[in-house]
């Protein structure tokens, strides 16, 4: 039988892309149940360039938005044009922009919504609700789900796990009328077996039918009030055969070719408001290194304050901290959300104010939190898996801890000691682990956050880098700030 050939990328596949590409032309409709850190963003974006998809729509979570144009950028073999609005636009706003791009651009186009604004009415359905019946009136349908597309691209596809959910029941519209439909995530069933309904309902209804009663029934014993509770499962490996029918499964540990430790840089654009705040700060820097008031003794701790004002913290002159914006924050919890529930994980912060808003944004998610600082420690239940999530300060964590049963690492904040960073790391790479160890660093954009990885990423501590840069600058001209402050975006390093 003739292999078609792999399409035309940027980027070589690894031997499990390479693999499934005969299996997605000949199935449009299918299921990437492949870990976190195997390549799913590479292999869609593959697919999409090698069936030719003109139209195309991606829906993922708000997190997820900005990473496809980079993904698109650095595997795509093609010229295509992304659409992926990371700005706070209307629906309206958003819907008209869309529409310019579907009736007016020839060439094949990309668009990247978020779930929530993807069911808002005018990309949305707009829906009367009568309120004695709450019976539920579609008085006009949206444009994602009039418009043909040649593919739908889910990201993080167990986010539309809800039967009754609106992303849910948006997605399925869309999909009615989607050529191909390719749907990725690491954890199809992070809660229980009936999670998969929804997205295979979207997916492939001939699969699991289009009646969630019906699902429930033939694959749970329910009882208890009203019916309503989940007394055991059964057939379940007639579901999982069905599952598998159009679905793959590739495991972080047993993709061969996948380095032993990766590093994943996550670019947030910060809200406005907190970026001028930023500035601000940064400006009454540049002022006084130019007063001659910055020197290698207290660059640490103006270099901290810029830090923490990235990550929204706002720091007094009587001491106290106060957090104003949660961008960062928010963005780890959501993704926490994505990782399987039974994964040990291990996330570091530097701030404290930082550390205790970050807790209760993860427990949010259903994640179980202990705290390690230098206020409590709470590892012991982390290690005997009485919780599943470590938050440490990293100064506190860093040390004289082993961390092997944990192949995930996020970062909030690394703070800016090369030492203290590296040691955190060996926490999880050292004699016991077994398993390739991926970490994750959310960085701030136009923030000292990008300086600071760059510095981490050389093994060069943060300090020195920036003050040799500010010593090249008397002898050279070259403005400081391009080493200092850099656009430049730090997701493709390896």
């Amino acid at each position: 039988m003739h292999t078609p050939p792999y399409p035309q990328s940027k980027t070589d596949p690894w031997k499990h892309q390479a693999r499934i590409w005969p299996t997605l032309l000949n199935m449009p409709a299918y299921y990437l149940a492949w870990e976190m850190g195997v390549g799913k963003s590479k292999i869609a974006v593959d697919y999409n360039t090698g069936v030719n998809a003109q139209k195309t729509i991606i829906l993922c979570p708000k997190n997820t938005v900005h990473v496809w144009p980079r993904q698109f950028d650095l595997h795509c073999g093609r010229n295509v044009l992304i659409y992926a609005p990371e700005k706070k636009l209307s629906a309206a706003k958003k819907a008209a922009e869309i529409k310019a791009i579907i009736n007016k651009h020839n060439g094949p186009a990309v668009i990247v919504i978020n779930f929530e604004s993807s069911w808002r009415p005018p990309l949305g359905p707009l829906v009367h609700v009568n309120k004695k019946t709450k019976r539920r009136q579609t008085l006009k349908p949206g444009l994602l789900e009039t418009t043909k597309w040649d593919m739908q691209i889910i990201d993080e596809a167990h986010r539309i796990k809800s039967p009754s959910g609106t992303a849910s029941w948006q997605a399925f519209r869309i999909a009615r009328n989607s050529l191909r439909k390719l749907y990725l995530s690491g954890t199809p069933m992070p809660h229980s077996p009936l999670d998969i309904y929804a997205q295979y309902r979207a997916l492939n209804p001939r699969i699991f039918g289009t009646r969630f009663s019906d699902f429930r029934a033939r694959y749970a014993v329910m009882g208890g009030h009203l019916g309503k509770q989940i007394f055991r499962f059964q057939n379940i490996e007639e579901l999982n055969k069905r599952f598998f029918s159009c679905a793959d499964e590739v495991l972080l540990d047993d993709a061969l070719d996948i380095p032993d430790r990766q590093n994943h840089y996550i670019n947030i654009d910060l809200p406005p408001g907190v970026l001028k705040k930023y500035k601000e700060l940064e400006k009454q820097f540049w002022i006084e290194w130019g007063k001659g008031e910055v020197t290698v003794s207290n660059a640490l701790v103006k270099f901290l304050r810029l830090s923490q004002m990235a990550r929204g913290i706002l720091k007094f002159d009587d001491g106290r901290e106060e957090i104003v914006d949660s961008t960062i924050i928010d963005a780890v919890a959501d993704f926490t959300e994505d990782l399987p529930p039974n994964e040990q994980l291990v996330v570091f912060t530097k701030f404290k104010p930082e550390l205790k808003k970050l807790k209760v944004a993860i427990e949010k998610t259903g994640r179980s939190v202990a705290e390690l600082s230098g206020d409590m420690n709470q590892r012991k239940l982390w290690e005997n898996k009485d919780k599943n999530t470590l938050v440490a300060q990293i100064d506190a964590g860093a040390e004289s801890a082993d961390y092997t049963q944990a192949k995930y690492c996020l970062y909030c904040s690394t703070g800016i000691k090369l030492g203290t960073y590296r040691q955190s790391r060996r926490r999880l790479r050292r004699p016991g682990q077994k398993r390739k160890t991926h970490f994750y660093h959310f960085i701030a954009n136009k923030t000292i956050d990008v300086t600071t990885h760059r510095a981490l990423k050389d093994r060069k501590d943060v300090v020195d880098f920036v003050l040799r840069g500010l010593h090249e600058y008397k002898k050279t001209g070259v403005n400081p700030k391009l080493r200092m402050i850099s656009d430049i975006e730090l997701s493709t390093l390896k």
